[in-house]
């Protein structure tokens, strides 16, 4: 048992979490009369004394650092018990909300937010891992990260005090980021053949998607192999180049690529479709709750006044329909009009085609492959016309006499995959990439 006061200055209000070796309790500090938290490290009288070292020298560098995300440890002290002996540490008390409460499959939060929690928790830990010596976390779990939505800010608390690696602080946080995503914590989502199967869950784009299995693939020539290194990635909104087979290529991309001594094919799928139904599927679980409970009322008044039921059940489904459709028809109408992108080369001829509703429509009329004397690969640019700009994205562009077949990045392809392409045009037609 612990007593009610703790190093003679704290009382404790309220016991928050017990576990095998750890408690944490809510106290009130004699001194100052502020709320703080306390974690109690407890071990076995004959504990290994290194294991206790490695606590004090930790919780030394933790009172050493100064950032705006990470509550300062105010006091650490002794804590001993008839049973066990260990370590306390006091820190402010946080009124934000942890992560914890925000995995809710009822209320997901949008993919906008749950990046800006990952850009912000990767900040947090390439200050920590630039520390010298690096300082890992070691305990990151959803109920140690604190988020403020008011001043947009995160709290790492709780540190660990194992032996720990810059893994062990990147995989849990994967992990954590795919909880926020499905609604679902992640031990209890189904596995495949090792791995985490989340993708039907989350509404989540192609890249983010990519880019959450990155920070938990257990093959190291797949995942990040830095903190660093995934918000590079993060910031970019570039799929970072691994290697794949004998050739480079971005990992997760869904360009399918056919090379031949005589054919080079590129097939560029179409996400709009997907994207459609995604958000189709997301409307539907925000107005279900709705849906239900007037369908309930109306059957509850129905049971009375069967006339006025049939005369309010249309009513209610063209209002559900009005509520859906303007943000619906426009993906409808792209979903079903823009298909796959192809690009055929061959000895004898290049073609440019798109798959429009199973119709192969060309985009520009084929022309001899020997024709083609540039690959040029371009940034984006900027035209400004009178009061407007207008912005050219990226593009990889094969140059045959007066005709250009371009590739441009969207958000079916983007710049490490045109990059990717760009190296295996050169290396077929044996031409150099001019980069403009």
């Amino acid at each position: 048992m612990l007593d009610r006061v703790l190093h003679s200055r704290y009382e404790i209000q309220q016991v928050l979490g017990q576990k095998a070796g750890t408690r944490t309790v809510l106290a009130r500090d004699r001194q100052s009369r502020q709320l703080v938290l306390v974690r109690i490290s407890l071990f076995p009288v004959d504990v290994d004394r290194e294991r206790v070292d490695r606590m004090k020298n930790k919780i030394e560098l933790l009172q050493s650092l100064r950032h705006e995300s990470i509550p300062p440890v105010l006091d650490s002290f002794e804590v001993e018990t008839p049973e066990r002996k260990g370590w306390a540490i006091a820190r402010p008390f946080l009124r934000s909300k942890s992560l914890e409460e925000y995995i809710n499959p009822a209320r997901l939060l949008p993919e906008s937010e749950i990046k800006q929690i990952a850009k912000y928790c990767l900040e947090i830990l390439f200050y920590l891992h630039q520390q010298h010596p690096p300082i890992f976390h070691g305990n990151l779990k959803p109920s140690n990260i604190f988020f403020d939505p008011k001043n947009e800010r995160i709290y790492l608390v709780d540190f660990g005090f194992e032996p720990e690696s810059e893994k062990l602080d990147l995989y849990p946080l994967g992990l954590i980021l795919i909880g926020l995503a499905t609604g679902v914590p992640a031990r209890d989502l189904p596995k495949k053949s090792g791995k985490l199967q989340f993708e039907e869950r989350a509404n989540l784009s192609s890249f983010f998607l990519y880019w959450l299995k990155r920070t938990i693939d257990p093959y190291p020539d797949h995942c990040f192999r830095s903190v660093k290194e995934a918000l590079e990635s993060l910031y970019s909104y570039q799929l970072i180049l691994v290697s794949h087979d004998n050739f480079t290529k971005p990992y997760g991309s869904e360009v399918t690529l056919y090379k031949s001594e005589r054919l080079l094919q590129v097939t560029i799928s179409s996400k709009a479709k997907q994207r459609f139904f995604s958000n189709l599927q997301y409307q539907f679980r925000r107005f279900l709750p709705s849906i239900i409970f007037s369908v309930s009322l109306l059957t509850i008044v129905g049971a009375y006044r069967t006339k006025l039921l049939f005369f309010l059940i249309p009513v209610l489904l063209v209002a559900v329909l009005n509520l859906l459709f303007p943000s619906l028809s426009f993906e409808l109408l792209k979903a079903f009009s823009k298909g796959d992108l192809e690009l055929w080369l061959t000895s004898e001829k290049v073609t440019l085609s798109r798959y429009i509703c199973w119709f192969k429509i060309p985009v520009l009329s084929p022309t001899d492959t020997d024709k083609i004397y540039q690959i040029e690969r371009r940034n984006v640019s900027l035209i400004l016309e009178e009061d407007r700009s207008i912005v050219i994205p990226p593009c990889l562009a094969l140059i045959a006499g007066d005709r250009e077949y371009t590739i441009s990045a969207s958000p079916d392809i983007n710049e490490a995959e045109l990059d990717w392409l760009a190296h295996q045009f050169s290396d077929w037609l044996g031409l150099p990439i001019t980069r403009v």
